[in-house]
């Protein structure tokens, strides 16, 4: 079994591609692996192949495909020979023509030995080194050609120029007398112009002026139309907005209306009143409806109650939360409008202190107003 070039380092690759391969036949396997092979400069080429060697691509077997069909008779050639004669018929075919196929053949061996494979690779470097050199002499005298070729033509293209300008030259001549003439009556002309364009431009300045001023006035006609129409918006809303308020007040007296008790607290008749539980309690509410924050109060406070009020949020903890815990005689915790943490914080403190607290489901006047007068008629 051949030896897989995987095996050997970049220095290696390098050589292969560089003695194995000729540009025209590197840009060959790019274009059939789908590389925009035009795009790319020799170089890359080559480092694109190269670096391929080291894994394991379609575009690597590709390469392997290519080379073995190409050295068919050279990989013959080093799989009939024996391991010792490796260095020495190696060095003997550098110095042919198809020397890049026989350091392919011997590379794809099996059996290099060790000790001689440092300087095996050695030899082929050197051959890379001086196949390199070849190139750059051959692209030195290439672009020497180049561009003595090019100074020559350029050269013929100055006298025919150079013969060219002498005819105009002498035609210029001629006409410098007419010309003479000629530039003597434009100059009068020239000053008569002059003296019109400079009043042509005093009004075009004063156009310009005046456009500006009308622009300006525009743009504020529009900025005040437009303050006007945003402050219709605003009244509109603002309209809505009261209408809509009013309807909630309205709403909201009548509910109260319907749970407003038909008695007076009266502090003289307290044995006898029948929300006397009530009278004097500290009632904490923690979240709800703010905007109905006034009727929750009434609620409370026309039962003879204290009102005190928490919005649930948590901002800087619950420390504020469990002072007002702390000092209330009941609580109530609706947990529709309300944070998660404070209704687990409603649970744990009263615990802690002992306190009755009911955790209501919404957070409606009606139901608030309900379970204020069950807790005002507990004792009853």
């Amino acid at each position: 079994m051949r030896r897989d070039l995987a095996d050997y380092n970049s220095t290696v690759h390098c050589a292969i591609i560089g003695n194995c391969l000729t540009v025209a036949e590197q840009r060959k396997i790019l274009k059939k692996a789908k590389y925009a092979e035009k795009k790319l400069t020799d170089i890359d080429c080559h480092e694109i192949l190269s670096a391929e060697l080291s894994k394991n691509t379609p575009l690597k077997i590709r390469i392997e495909k290519f080379l073995s069909a190409k050295y068919k008779g050279e990989l013959f050639f080093w799989d009939n020979l024996r391991d010792f004669e490796y260095k020495k018929e190696l060095i003997k075919k550098t110095k042919e023509p198809n020397a890049g196929g026989h350091i392919y053949g011997l590379l794809k061996q099996p059996d290099i030995p060790k000790n001689e494979l440092y300087q095996i690779t050695g030899i082929i470097h050197v051959l890379t080194f001086n196949k390199v050199h070849e190139y750059e002499t051959s692209c030195n005298n290439k672009k020497s050609s180049e561009i003595i070729e090019s100074l020559s033509f350029q050269l013929k293209k100055q006298k025919e120029r150079n013969n060219k300008l002498n005819l105009d030259i002498k035609k210029l001549k001629n006409n410098n007398l007419k010309q003479s003439k000629i530039s003597k009556k434009l100059e009068v002309e020239n000053e008569k112009l002059k003296s019109d364009f400079a009043a042509v431009e005093e009004l075009k300045n004063e156009k310009v002026i005046l456009k500006e001023k009308i622009a300006r006035l525009f743009n504020k006609v529009s900025d005040l139309e437009n303050e006007i129409e945003r402050k219709k918006e605003k009244e509109k809303i603002l309209e809505m907005e009261i209408l809509n308020r009013n309807k909630i007040i309205k709403a909201q007296n009548n509910e109260l209306d319907k749970l407003q008790p038909s008695y007076n607290f009266n502090e003289y008749n307290c044995e006898n009143c029948i929300n006397r539980e009530l009278c004097g309690k500290r009632i904490l509410l923690v979240g709800g409806l703010s905007k109905m924050t006034t009727f929750y109060r009434s609620a409370v406070e026309d039962l003879g109650g204290i009102f005190d009020y928490n919005d649930g949020y948590l901002k800087n903890g619950d420390s504020a939360l469990k002072e007002s815990i702390k000092k209330a005689d009941f609580i109530l915790c609706p947990v529709d409008v309300n944070s998660h943490n404070a209704c687990l914080s409603v649970k744990i403190h009263s615990k802690k202190f002992n306190k009755p607290f009911y955790m209501l489901k919404n957070s409606g006047l009606s139901s608030i107003s309900r379970k204020i007068n069950e807790i005002a008629n507990l004792t009853n």
